[in-house]
């Protein structure tokens, strides 16, 4: 597991930055830089991660995880229809409720207040390419994380 060495780390110490090692043969040293955004609203997290996608893939800042929340927001993926959304429209406005159109995978997504949002933000070349193993690798730090807080 190359991310699960620092799992309970991340939440628990609450430091800016941690570093883990890498099962792969070289054992390279990666650093993860840690953003705490507090609440910020959907379409502006979007511009944060475009630019901090420029900054890791340029070199000039290590690979990034922002962690943050939005307000009641909406989102739907590439394969939502606009009636998986079921509450009307004017519910929705009545409760501060936007709806943003995305190009991930997926259909309707709520996020909202209290729920903290983690974007990993890591180039995965050379040696991570394997997005299926990296998918599966950041499964289990979050399975390692949750048992650390007995959830």
């Amino acid at each position: 597991m190359s991310l699960g060495v620092a799992s309970g780390a991340l939440l628990q110490s609450c430091v800016p930055n941690f570093t883990w090692l890498q099962d792969d043969a070289d054992m390279r040293q990666r650093t993860l830089k840690v953003e705490r955004r507090g609440r910020v609203e959907y379409g502006a997290a979007l511009e944060i991660q475009k630019q901090t996608e420029r900054a890791v893939l340029t070199g000039a800042q290590a690979d990034t995880l922002v962690l943050l929340e939005h307000p009641h927001t909406l989102t739907l993926g590439r394969r939502a229809a606009q009636n998986g959304i079921i509450a009307p429209e004017g519910v929705l406005r009545e409760r501060s409720v936007t709806v943003f159109e995305t190009n991930r995978g997926g259909k309707v997504t709520y996020h909202g207040l209290g729920q903290i949002v983690g974007y990993p933000i890591i180039n995965l070349s050379p040696d991570r390419e394997d997005v299926h193993r990296y998918v599966r690798d950041l499964e289990e730090v979050l399975i390692r994380t949750m048992q650390d807080f007995n959830i």
